[in-house]
């Protein structure tokens, strides 16, 4: 048997019926597999639901075991070599787990993620990256690439490896899972998907985003007591992974011509956004470069981050000079720098990609990643 589908579900019939109603049909040219469901003690009518699906396989828990328990349940008695994780809150594509299928053949592949849209067709996973968080005392801070982005973007199309994909819809070796000892029943429905990534790859094990793997996510529709353990789970990740973790999100982004910086809700809570890279000026002072202005400023250009504009600040009105420039209104960046310091290519894309935390307003046309610090990114 190819694979085992595991959809853990608590209440939220309705979302079961939509998942399981449409998902045969975009199985076609995955081969034989099987459909496990695993009712986490729901209160609703999702027994009595679930009854009317003869083709699944069906695990009913009398106390709600969470994501890990119900997904480690489920592998327990799977027959596929592949087990496939589903969270009953998606609707999937045509030919879905036959693209993860695919990429999932490569030996030295340990998890492959999916493209997860929104119902308005923007992104909601496309691979997870980890930035550092200077908010609290757990630095390890995952949240989505390219969140909410039209579903199309180019970048968004591109299959490529990241330390995590969601757990939402997540594809691994049936054997690899259990010498993993599956997902870590530690934490209550929050990061168990990013710690079975990291685990992935702690044993040498590629974790690929699959873009041709397509499914609506309507997300965290399990209940606010899905967030009951939110701290608890962030303490739990910084005590496995503290040190051993890469923090790629400043790289990823630049990458796309994005930072990322820290600002305050409406409502008075803090949240981390990425943005466009603003326009960036740089201040020299200090001294005249030795090898001429020419060649300084080709070395401070030598990064991706745009520079708009470079003054030139000696003499007596130095600081008339910069002052002037840092009266300049927007949302841009300004950066100093000494006309006799070494300046190296990427120098200002490494200061962006570790800037973290700015003005406390919202800048125009900001996309919101709610989900780190608070929750899995599933």
């Amino acid at each position: 048997m190819k694979y085992s589908i595991i959809i853990p579900v608590f209440n939220k019939a309705a979302f079961t019926r939509q998942c399981l109603d449409t998902l045969r049909p975009t199985l076609e040219g995955a081969g034989e597999g099987e459909i496990i469901v695993v009712d986490n003690a729901s209160s609703d009518d999702t027994q009595e639901l679930l009854a009317g699906y003869p083709w699944i396989r069906m695990i009913r828990n009398e106390v709600n075991a969470g994501f890990a328990g119900a997904n480690n349940q489920a592998a327990r008695i799977s027959r596929g070599e592949y087990l496939v994780l589903l969270n009953n809150d998606t609707k999937a594509f045509p030919g879905w787990l036959r693209a993860m299928l695919a990429t999932a053949e490569d030996p030295n592949v340990g998890a492959v993620g999916a493209r997860l849209i929104f119902p308005n067709d923007t992104i909601q996973h496309g691979g997870v990256v980890v930035a550092q968080s200077l908010l609290s005392r757990q630095s390890i801070s995952p949240f989505h690439h390219n969140f909410m982005v039209p579903r199309d973007e180019p970048d968004v199309l591109i299959r490529r490896d990241f330390q995590i994909v969601t757990g939402a819809c997540l594809l691994t070796p049936r054997l690899l899972y259990e010498e993993l000892g599956g997902l870590d029943e530690g934490y209550w429905n929050g990061y168990e998907d990013v710690d079975y990534c990291l685990k992935v790859r702690a044993r040498g094990l590629r974790v690929v985003y699959e873009p041709d793997a397509v499914l609506y996510h309507y997300e965290s529709q399990s209940g606010v007591q899905r967030f009951r353990k939110a701290s608890w789970n962030t303490e739990l990740l910084e005590e496995r992974w503290h040190g051993k973790v890469a923090f790629d999100a400043g790289a990823t982004n630049l990458s796309r011509g994005l930072v990322r910086r820290v600002t305050r809700e409406p409502r008075g809570g803090m949240i981390w956004n990425v943005f466009p890279v603003p326009a960036t000026t740089v201040v020299v002072h200090g001294t005249e470069p030795v090898a001429g202005r020419g060649a300084f400023e080709r070395a401070l250009r030598a990064s991706s981050v745009p520079i708009t504009t470079i003054v030139w600040a000696f003499g007596d009105d130095v600081v008339d000079v910069a002052r002037e420039a840092m009266e300049v209104r927007g949302h841009r960046y300004i950066a100093f720098v000494r006309g006799d310091a070494a300046v190296t290519a990427g120098w200002l894309d490494e200061l962006s990609s570790q800037l973290k935390a700015a003005s406390m307003r919202w800048p125009p046309r900001m996309r919101r990643n709610c989900l780190s610090g608070r929750t899995s990114p599933r």
